[in-house]
C-alpha cells in the first residue's frame, strides 16, 4: 500500500468490530501495534465501557453503518477548520470497507467502487478521480452550507448530489 503514502494520512482509522467473538484485550493490542488505528468500537456487547481507544457498545454494526451524523452538531477544532476551508471533511481522505468488502467513501453512502479482495488494486481506486470527486467540495460550494457562519464547524456527513450545476447535500 505504498501508494497510500502519497496521501496525507493521520491517525484516523476507526474499526467497528462485532463483539460476539472479540475481547477488549485484543482491541487494545491492535491500537498499540497499529498507530493508524484511532479507535475501536466493539459492537453487540453486554456492557458499555470506554477505556483508552476502545469503546464497547450494545449497538449493532448495522446501526452504526446506517446512522446519520446530526447535521446541527458542530466540531470545533483547528484541524477541522483548516480542512473544511479547502475540502469536504466528510469525503476528504476517507475510505470505508463494509462487512461484505465493498469500498465506499463512507459506510452510510450507497455508491461502491469495487470489492476488497486479492484481485483489486485498492490504490487505483483511492487515486481514481471518481472516488475523489467530492473531496474538494468545501462548505463554500455546497448550497445548504455556503451562507452559514458556522459552515467550517459542520461535519457534512451526507451524500452530495449535483442539481442545476450546483452541489447540494442530501438531507
Amino acid at each position: 500500500m505504498s501508494c497510500l503514502r502519497s496521501i496525507i494520512l493521520y491517525r484516523s482509522i476507526i474499526l467497528y468490530i462485532d463483539g460476539k467473538h472479540f475481547r477488549v484485550k485484543d482491541a487494545t493490542q491492535i491500537t498499540e501495534t497499529n498507530k493508524k488505528v484511532n479507535k475501536i468500537i466493539i459492537c453487540n456487547t453486554q456492557e458499555l465501557s470506554f477505556a483508552d481507544d476502545v469503546l464497547t457498545t450494545q449497538g449493532t454494526l448495522q446501526y452504526f453503518s446506517q446512522k446519520k451524523w446530526p447535521i446541527d452538531r458542530l466540531i470545533i477544532n483547528r484541524a477541522m477548520f483548516a480542512e473544511a476551508f479547502h475540502y469536504n471533511t466528510f469525503y476528504n481522505n476517507k475510505m470505508a470497507i463494509d462487512k461484505i468488502g465493498f469500498i465506499r467513501n463512507d459506510l452510510y453512502l450507497p455508491e461502491t467502487y469495487g470489492k476488497f479482495d486479492k484481485c483489486i488494486d485498492i490504490c487505483q481506486i483511492v487515486h481514481s478521480s471518481n472516488f475523489r470527486r467530492f473531496w474538494k467540495i468545501s462548505p463554500d460550494q455546497i448550497e445548504e452550507l455556503k451562507d452559514n457562519a458556522l459552515r467550517y464547524a459542520i461535519y457534512p456527513a451526507r451524500e452530495i448530489i449535483m442539481s442545476e450545476e450546483k452541489f447540494h447535500i442530501k438531507i
